[in-house]
């Protein structure tokens, strides 16, 4: 029943009363405001500088910023100041909630698996939620569209893309299949199965002459060569499910099936189990955290041993004891193909031109839908030779991997004290 009027409503009276009601709920609710200015500026009816003025008044940004009189003055339009603020960071990516507007990254010990940094971004101020909890903070961060309450470190999963290659190499040499002087001629698309797989270099490679060099140069169609071959040993015909079964063993013996053992909520692994061919380039149904990718960086740079990792420091008085959870069993061949790929990649990359210490790597980059921009990937481990830190990034919708592999070298300069970073 609408009301108390004793007699019936007309139609009119009916909308109009539900109209009323519907806008005296809504008085206050600033999601609502939010979706009705949204639609505000998507119509025009806001126009950008009146946008702009906003953010001023709302002390968002400094109007003492030395643009705000010269954008007053006409110097610059509306668009090229948000661009300017954009640049200088004065407008972070998590404040616009645009791919890309999150990422995540985890540094561990080499030598005891422990984490020396697990960083999901956006992140918000815990302070504020502590004791006596700041309502408006916690309301404003729930509302934020890169959602800050996430741990993308620990619990967002997605395919690792080609930083998953170094499994299938290791699989193609232990089981026999390939040795470091194989050869594999890439022509840009890998067609002995069906749906062809594409090489990111669309033109080809050209002949590739060793597994170092399919690493160095992440040649999807080499990849695919290792996979196929897996699912031809002792067939006439290609199975995919026993190439799964080769890619899923090795996998596992990174044990990329269970959780990092860090002291924090984590998601579940999931390790392929469908598509051979594209498993083999980190697609497939293959779906991993960066933490857990973080562990996988951190075997590879100590040849096979695999510790739990571990945010604790001590236990009261007690350190905490490293956790080797197993050593495995590869050959020394492998790990030198491996390891020499993944350093002549970093040196390919020209992002790390000029750096002073050797790295190893690898990039890659993941699709999870057609309608948003790839992740992009890298993990890795410095000095290359005597690895002291591992590290995975991940930058979620970042378009490509290169962001990826920057971020990682601006954490190597951190941690060994040279160039700019803080």
């Amino acid at each position: 029943m609408l009301g108390e009027k004793e007699t019936y409503f007309t139609q009119k009276e009916a909308l109009e009363y539900v109209i009323s009601c519907g806008l005296e709920q809504l008085k206050g609710r600033s999601g609502f405001e939010r979706l009705v200015y949204k639609y505000m500026v998507l119509d025009d009816m806001i126009s950008p500088d009146e946008l702009l003025m906003l953010l001023y008044e709302q002390r968002i940004l400094d109007k003492e910023d030395g643009d705000y009189a010269l954008w007053i003055r006409g110097e610059f339009s509306a668009y090229e100041l948000i661009l300017r603020k954009i640049q200088k960071l004065e407008i972070t990516p998590s404040d616009l909630a645009l791919d890309p507007c999150s990422g995540s990254a985890v540094v561990t010990d080499t030598k005891t698996g422990k984490v020396l940094a697990c960083v999901s971004y956006p992140s918000y101020d815990n302070n504020r939620l502590a004791n006596d909890m700041d309502v408006k903070y916690y309301s404003k961060i729930c509302q934020n569209g890169s959602l800050p309450l996430y741990n993308r470190a620990t619990q967002q999963l997605s395919a690792p893309g080609s930083t998953l290659k170094p499994v299938t190499i290791i699989a193609g040499i232990q089981e026999g299949v390939i040795d470091f002087q194989t050869s594999v001629f890439c022509d840009g698309v890998f067609d002995k199965v069906f749906p062809p797989v594409k090489c990111w270099n669309h033109a080809g490679h050209g002949e590739v002459m060793t597994t170092a060099g399919a690493l160095q140069h992440s040649c999807n169609d080499y990849l695919c060569e290792v996979s196929y071959r897996l699912g031809m040993m002792g067939k006439e015909e290609f199975s995919d499910e026993q190439a799964l079964s080769y890619l899923r063993k090795y996998a596992e013996l990174f044990h990329l099936d269970e959780k990092s053992g860090i002291e924090l909520v984590e998601s579940e692994p999931h390790i392929t189990d469908q598509y051979a061919i594209p498993s083999a380039i980190g697609q497939g149904t293959n779906n991993f955290s960066t933490v857990q990718l973080g562990r996988y960086a951190n075997t590879l740079a100590n040849e096979g041993q695999c510790y739990k990792l571990s945010l604790v420091e001590r236990i009261g008085d007690t350190e905490k004891t490293p956790e080797m959870e197993s050593v495995m069993g590869i050959s020394e061949e492998a790990w030198e193909n491996v390891h020499t790929g993944m350093k002549w990649y970093a040196q390919n990359t020209g992002i790390f031109e000029g750096f002073p210490i050797p790295v190893a790597g690898k990039s890659g980059t993941a699709q999870e839908m057609e309608t948003r921009p790839d992740h992009g990937l890298f993990i890795g481990y410095a000095p290359a030779d005597e690895p002291e830190i591992s590290v995975a990034v991940r930058i979620v919708n970042g378009y490509k991997s290169a962001p990826a592999v920057s971020c990682a070298r601006d954490i190597f300069e951190a941690y060994f004290h040279m160039g700019t970073a803080e």
